[in-house]
């Protein structure tokens, strides 16, 4: 599996970094499958490796996607906003996060010392309403669409009953086809 660079950009957020506070504050406690506590750990590097492999996979035992190189995996600003995005609404959607936990999330992102401009955004993305089909007007083909589908699971929780329920919708609205929403799942679930 290939290494997967942040691309430069003028903004923190554009970095990563409000990425993993944004994963480590709204992701739940309970315990997870090894992927999954990576995939928390590590951060959107490494949910676009694991959304590659997903979808790699689902490419060569003939499903229905076209191949993909490494660079449509990149983590690029647009990829980055869509991914924060899907945690949101995630977080929201299985009452994980509602706004008063929002502020405490914003209030995370003041003490890191981010610039107005980046938590203009951040507090649009936490106070305002983000809805699923937001996330998709981000993304421009199927490989971001699998990143964000994982940045979202990443944060949902599996103790939650409606939490497959949401997983599917959320694969619907992105446009990603049945059988590789299973493989970017099995992906996640317990090794």
């Amino acid at each position: 599996m290939g290494h997967f660079e942040t691309q430069p950009h003028r903004s923190s957020l554009g970095t990563g970094r409000a990425a993993g506070v944004f994963l480590s504050l709204l992701a739940p406690a309970e315990p997870q499958a090894p992927t999954l506590q990576r995939l928390r750990r590590e951060g959107l590097p490494a949910i676009a490796e694991t959304a590659r492999a997903a979808y790699d996979g689902f490419v060569e035992t003939g499903g229905d996607a076209p191949a993909a190189g490494a660079e449509a995996f990149s983590i690029t600003s647009r990829i980055l906003s869509a991914a924060l995005r899907a945690m949101v609404v995630a977080a929201f959607a299985d009452d994980q996060l509602d706004a008063g936990d929002a502020r405490l999330v914003l209030d995370g992102l003041r003490q890191l010392g981010l610039p107005a401009a980046e938590l203009e955004l951040a507090g649009a993305l936490l106070l305002g309403p983000v809805r699923m089909e937001d996330i998709n007007q981000e993304l421009a083909n199927l490989p971001e669409a699998c990143i964000a589908y994982l940045s979202a699971a990443a944060v949902v929780s599996t103790s939650c009953i409606r939490q497959d329920h949401f997983m599917d919708r959320l694969a619907e609205s992105l446009l990603i086809p049945e059988g590789l929403a299973r493989a970017l799942d099995a992906c996640i679930e317990d090794d």
